[in-house]
């Protein structure tokens, strides 16, 4: 279990370090896509709600995933589902924050950069956790046990 979470902690610090240089290179212009033709009212408009839908999208469908998996399940099975459900959420918040990176060095319009600093917040309710995995991975004994000592 430890292995799992430090696999997931590195995933989890490896995209936020990659997203953030990327994002310093493209506020500082040093990323520069000029787009043949600037970008439409309709496409910005597409792209903004694209974002506002992945993002709760993304943290709901972790909590489902979490949710349908039971505590009478294996251990092995509790793990590969917590990692399956935590690299979708991680790859759903990532793919739109690259998205919005490159649509603002398209455009240099501020939407973008606004919705990067949204996706980068939204990253701090994204970290690995012990507390989650282990909740998953308790049998039903150990519940038990846990709510007589109480």
């Amino acid at each position: 279990m430890d292995k799992v979470i430090k696999k997931l902690r590195y995933h989890y610090y490896g995209s936020i370090v990659v997203l953030s240089i990327l994002f310093i290179l493209v506020v500082t212009k040093q990323i520069n896509l000029w787009a043949n033709e600037a970008i439409g009212v309709i496409a910005e408009r597409y792209a903004i709600g694209l974002t506002l839908i992945a993002i709760p999208v993304a943290l709901k469908m972790f909590a489902d995933m979490i949710k349908k998996e039971s505590a009478d399940k294996s251990q092995e099975r509790a793990i590969k589902v917590y990692t399956k459900a935590y690299l979708i959420r991680q790859t759903i918040i990532n793919v739109m924050a690259i998205a919005n990176m490159l649509m603002y060095a398209m455009s240099h319009n501020m939407n973008f950069l606004w919705l990067t600093v949204v996706l980068f917040v939204v990253f701090i309710f994204c970290k690995p956790s012990y507390v989650e995995l282990e909740s998953l991975t308790k049998s039903k004994d150990n519940i038990e046990e846990e709510e007589d000592n109480e």
